[in-house]
Parts: C-alpha cells; sequence; structure tokens
C-alpha cells in the first residue's frame, strides 16, 4: 500500500512539474551584455570567483554572434592571463589590459544595439 501511495504522490510531482514547465516554460539562463560587464568590472575589483568565468565558458550566446565574438574573447584571455589557483580570480596586467578592452567594446556594442 505505501508503494501505490508513493508511486502516486511521485506521479503526481512529475506531472505538476511537466504542466508548469509547458505552462510557463523551462527555466534559462540568457548570458547579455550587462552579465558579461558584471564579470569584467568584478574581476577587475578582484572579485570575481572562478566559478563565475566557468559559467561565462559554459554558456554560448545564440542570439547575438557579435557578443558570442566577445564571449569567446574572454574566454581566451582567462585561459591565457589569469592566474591558476586564485580565489578571488586574478589576472596579469597584460589580461587587465585585454579586459579593459572587451569592456569597452561590449558597452560600444550596448549603446549601439
Amino acid at each position: 500500500m505505501t508503494f501505490i501511495i508513493t508511486l502516486l504522490l511521485t506521479t503526481a510531482v512529475i506531472a505538476i512539474a511537466l504542466l508548469g514547465f509547458y505552462w510557463f516554460g523551462v527555466p534559462s539562463y540568457r548570458v547579455d551584455e550587462k552579465n558579461l560587464t558584471a564579470l569584467i568590472e568584478q574581476t577587475l575589483q578582484g572579485s570575481a570567483s572562478p566559478s563565475d568565468w566557468d559559467v561565462l565558458a559554459s554558456f554560448m550566446i545564440h542570439h547575438n554572434d557579435e557578443l558570442e565574438q566577445l564571449r569567446c574573447q574572454l574566454v581566451s584571455t582567462a585561459e591565457h592571463e589569469m592566474i591558476a589557483g586564485s580565489n578571488p580570480v586574478r589576472i596579469t596586467p597584460l589580461g587587465e589590459c585585454q579586459l579593459r578592452e572587451q569592456l569597452a567594446a561590449i558597452k560600444r556594442l550596448s549603446e549601439s544595439s
């Protein structure tokens, strides 16, 4: 009897979740100019964590090709200029210059759109 109740409750919870996703849409994370700007500014201030950069590296930007190019440049900068094992993230002086240039490019992009 306990098994049947557990099975029915599990089925009900799954059905409610699926109906919720159907009506409200599947939750998604969309990277935009604000996210990239915030990450660069946090990194330059010394408060970004490695997991912040991991999120940036794992989410492709499908809705804006120019923004995706900038994201790829940021990931490249992180791979080459980030000081390994640092938390919060630290970067080399060259990496800091590159981040400032990329921050300016993102701001120009957001102003033009």
